[in-house]
């Protein structure tokens, strides 16, 4: 074999190895890209960000992701030290608050197999955080729960990504009224609620920072009302806005906006009206109808409104 013929297989030798590199290179970057833009499970950051703050003081702690749950289980998956850190600075900053309750949130769908003692599985997992946070120190007298429906896109496979929510509550109770504001008329029927939805809408008014007391019996009559006015109108579709007044900051408001929204959604659906019925906004405090200038004012600013879409 002579130098010509040895450098040509030479060269070829080195072609045919630099192809076989660049391809394997490709292949594992682009298993890796695709993991990662399918947010496979167990990826480092596929939850999001969990923060957790209350806007009327400077405290705020962040995770890198969110509590998970496997689909039908009410038990949190393991979680890394950053969440961990998160649930103990929650912990520790409500232990020392004397007026503010804090409301866990447990997120879950409506097609999880449950067959437990509360009245879905969101509320089974709110109560199993609650616990950890009283193990952690919180004051579990000052700890709310309530169930949240999940929004289309929250499961990765059979693992809930967003699974429990956390805010800041003064625990102050809401109030049901008309849209000038006084109280809720008795009896309250199908037909006057449907009269109502036809001409301004429905509007719930809440106390300041309030989202997750309990509906009162007036109010729960008051919704169920709604309940049969949309059975008897099986193809209309409404629209839930949350609003909020200016205080406690932008964010925090639009977080309270948004869990007043979905509180209404939800004991709509889980009445029997179909979810994709029924659509929901926080919208904070970006459209007050009153000025927040005065308590008169701001109580108009904290409610929800029902309108047809």
């Amino acid at each position: 074999m002579n130098k010509t013929t040895s450098l040509i297989l030479l060269l070829l030798a080195l072609l045919v190895w630099l192809l076989l590199g660049s391809w394997l290179y490709r292949s594992s970057c682009c298993i890796a890209g695709a993991a990662g833009a399918g947010t496979a499970v167990g990826g480092e950051n596929y939850c999001g960000q969990w923060k957790v703050s209350d806007e009327d003081t400077d405290f705020g702690s962040t995770a890198d992701r969110y509590l998970r749950f496997v689909k039908n289980e009410f038990s949190p998956l393991a979680y890394k030290e950053d969440v961990n850190e998160l649930l103990n600075d929650v912990a520790e900053y409500q232990s020392n608050q004397s007026e503010k309750s804090l409301v866990i949130t447990g997120i879950y769908d409506e097609s999880e197999f449950y067959d437990g003692g509360y009245d879905n599985i969101g509320i089974e997992r709110a109560e199993i955080v609650k616990n950890m946070m009283i193990d952690r120190g919180a004051n579990g007298d000052l700890i709310k729960v309530e169930s949240g429906l999940l929004e289309e896109g929250g499961f990765v496979e059979d693992t809930l990504c967003h699974g429990i929510e956390m805010f800041f509550d003064d625990g102050a109770t809401s109030e049901v009224t008309e849209k000038e504001g006084s109280a809720v008329a008795a009896p309250v029927t199908a037909e006057s609620v449907c009269s109502d939805l036809d001409s301004e809408g429905l509007t719930l008014y809440f106390e300041s920072s309030s989202a997750s007391s309990d509906f009162s019996d007036e109010e729960k009559e008051y919704l169920d009302a709604l309940v049969s006015c949309l059975e008897s109108r099986s193809g209309a579709t409404i629209k839930i806005e949350g609003h909020t007044d200016n205080e406690g900051g932008s964010a925090n408001n639009k977080v309270l906006s948004e869990a007043r929204a979905r509180k209404v959604r939800d004991y709509l659906a889980d009445a029997g009206i179909d979810k994709s019925r029924l659509t929901k906004e926080g919208l904070g405090d970006t459209q007050p109808i009153e000025s927040n200038d005065t308590e008169e004012g701001r109580a108009k600013n904290r409610r929800v409104e029902v309108k047809l879409n």
